[in-house]
């Protein structure tokens, strides 16, 4: 089979948009300029255009690897990174960043819910309970009820932590709580926060490299979505019209 001319051209010398784009691991033991230079050198040499920058332990030792030198997102890492971006330039070669949002010990999230404790995701919990006379259940430290039933129909006290109901026929006391768990991926503005923290950060340091030598940024493995969070049960009245709270044993 003869290939049209134009596509025996393009696989013959593919265009570098379209070459391999690899991890190029930023970790392992102290970065050096003129060696990370002669490394995308030999990669140019090995027909590879793009290039992932990561970091595997951004925060100090993880994943079985010493601490990266220099830490990540310090000047001096700074200064590394842009000196490859104009070497990068220099030879041709497309950069992408990782961004640490997902797989990684940056603790950028984490960080952030320290300083400003509102962009803690939360969980949605349930306890159930069965039996007659005095049925209790008692939730966890830092536990707050969003939801309570009980099955038949009855009166059902909150104390503080403890959610207790006085029943006279076999009845099923359940309370749906939230605790906080991980970061609010569901908020606008901790979200808003979070993008700023690294891209942000990118977007001021890189200039016009941004969108030319550093075309994009990488990210896997990211976190489970909060189950629940502050305003969820006002939003979704708003949108579907009803308060999913006592429906909540639908669920």
């Amino acid at each position: 089979m003869t290939l049209p001319p134009r596509l025996a051209a393009v696989l013959a010398d593919p265009p570098r948009a379209f070459s391999p784009a690899p991890i190029w691991w930023w970790s392992g033991e102290p970065l050096d300029a003129a060696r990370l230079r002669w490394q995308v050198e030999r990669f140019v040499e090995g027909g590879v255009y793009q290039l992932v920058v990561l970091n595997l332990a951004p925060a100090g030792t993880d994943h079985g690897c010493d601490a990266d030198d220099p830490p990540f997102f310090s000047e001096q890492w700074w200064t590394i990174f842009l000196g490859v971006c104009d070497d990068a330039a220099e030879l041709g070669v497309s950069l992408w960043f990782y961004d640490q949002l997902g797989f990684s010990g940056a603790d950028i999230q984490a960080r952030l819910v320290a300083r400003q404790p509102a962009y803690a995701g939360r969980r949605l919990e349930r306890l159930t309970t069965s039996g007659t006379g005095r049925l209790e259940l008692s939730l966890p430290a830092g536990g707050s009820v969003v939801s309570t039933s009980v099955e038949p129909s009855a009166t059902v006290a909150v104390d503080g932590l403890v959610v207790s109901a006085e029943v006279g026929v076999e009845s099923r006391l359940t309370v749906y709580y939230q605790v906080d768990h991980g970061f609010d991926y569901l908020s606008t503005s901790a979200c808003t926060a979070l993008l700023d923290q690294v891209h942000g950060e990118f977007e001021r340091r890189l200039g016009d490299r941004l969108g030319t030598v550093v075309v994009g940024s990488f990210q896997d493995e990211l976190p489970s979505v909060p189950t629940w969070s502050a305003d969820f049960a006002d939003r979704f009245q708003v949108r579907y019209g009803y308060d999913l709270r006592p429906r909540l044993d639908a669920l």
